[in-house]
C-alpha cells in the first residue's frame, strides 16, 4: 500500500480521510486529465503530476471547487484542506496508475520504480499572478500564483538564534 508515503499510517487517519478519497476516486476516474496520464510520464517528471486550476475546480464534482462565500471573500483562499486534498488527489492518483501498470515480468519495473516515487499535484494557470512585492505573512496558507525569473540561487544557510 502507497498510504505510507502520504503521510497515513493508522487506522484514525485512513477513518478521517475515507469519504474524501471516495470522491476523488470517482472524480479522477472520470477526469480526461487523469486518464491521459501515463506511468511513464509521471516517473519521468519525478512525480510531478501537472494540472490546469480550472480542471480542478470546473464543476460541482471537481477537488478544488470553492463555495459562493468562499469566491466574495477571497476567490484564492483555500479551504481548510487544500494541502490535504491536493495530497489526497495524488495518492488516489498513485492508486488509478498503480492499477495500469503492466503485470511482472516488466522489463521497465515501472510498478517497483512508481510504488517507490511519492506523487505530487502541481497547479498551473492559477490567476490572478500575485507579484513577488506583495508575498507578505498575510499571504501564509493561501493559493497563489506567482510569476518570476531565477536569478540566483545559493545552498541554504540556517540562521541559528540561539546555541
Amino acid at each position: 500500500m502507497v498510504d505510507r508515503l502520504y503521510g497515513i499510517q493508522d487506522d484514525a487517519a485512513r477513518l478521517k480521510v475515507a469519504q474524501k478519497r471516495t470522491h476523488l476516486k470517482r472524480w479522477a476516474t472520470a477526469s480526461p486529465a487523469v486518464a491521459c496520464l501515463h506511468v511513464p510520464d509521471v516517473l519521468a517528471h519525478k512525480g510531478a503530476l501537472h494540472f490546469d486550476h480550472d480542471q480542478l475546480a470546473r464543476d460541482n464534482d471537481a477537488p478544488l471547487r470553492q463555495t459562493h462565500s468562499q469566491h466574495q471573500a477571497d476567490a484564492h483562499a483555500p479551504t481548510d484542506s487544500t494541502a490535504e486534498t491536493l495530497t489526497l488527489l495524488a495518492l488516489v492518483i498513485h492508486e488509478l496508475l498503480l492499477g495500469v501498470c503492466p503485470p511482472p515480468p516488466d522489463a521497465l519495473h515501472l510498478a517497483r520504480r512508481l510504488r517507490q516515487t511519492r506523487l505530487h499535484v502541481r497547479v498551473h494557470s492559477l490567476r490572478p499572478a500575485t507579484p513577488i512585492s506583495s508575498l507578505k505573512a498575510d499571504k501564509i496558507g493561501r493559493l497563489l500564483s506567482i510569476r518570476g525569473t531565477v536569478v540566483r540561487a545559493s545552498s541554504l544557510q540556517p540562521f541559528v538564534t540561539e546555541a
